[in-house]
């Protein structure tokens, strides 16, 4: 017992002391490990707002583009980002095509083709989330579908016969 209070005493005084060591400091780089992109969530500021309605299917079909690619390259981490777009692009969507002047006939297309696009896209993201690879052919068809049918109420508000029968229909 007399060895475990010495002991402890000389531990004291010696903890006590000034350590001839340098003082602790700050680390000059960021201690925390970088998230891979693929895991840090892409925000509303990230994807470019298009200037009407038209721009914004054509944007739609290229993260659907990117994402094909991605997939089919075997490069799934890659699909992530224009997958998060396209969530917010379609969430986005019905507020561009109002903006755009898309005639109230073409809102519930409008709604409905952006929701069977994103169920669709939703079901590879998943895959991708759990580390499989997607079957993306599995897919395709509804994408293409949801894709065609926004690109057909685009193409139809900017034919020019239909412009002056559209703005009597706002």
């Amino acid at each position: 017992m007399a060895w475990g209070i010495a002991l402890l005493t000389l531990l004291f005084i010696c903890g006590c002391k000034e350590s001839s060591l340098p003082a602790r400091t700050q680390p000059t780089t960021n201690a925390t490990p970088k998230a891979d992109e693929e895991d840090t969530p892409i925000t509303e500021a990230e994807v470019p707002m298009p200037a009407n309605y038209a721009e914004a299917v054509e944007s739609l079909s290229g993260y659907r583009d990117a994402i094909r690619n991605a997939i089919a390259s075997g490069r799934l981490k890659d699909a992530h980002r224009p997958l998060d777009a396209t969530d917010i692009a379609v969430d986005r969507l019905p507020g561009i095509a109002r903006a755009s002047g898309v005639p109230r006939r073409h809102w519930e297309q409008i709604v409905t083709s952006s929701e069977d696009l994103r169920e669709a896209l939703d079901e590879i993201h998943s895959q991708i989330d759990a580390h499989h690879k997607p079957d993306y052919a599995l897919h395709a068809q509804a994408i293409d579908e949801a894709l065609a049918r926004l690109q057909a109420v685009a193409t139809e508000i900017e034919t020019p016969a239909n412009k002056t029968a559209n703005e009597t229909d706002r």
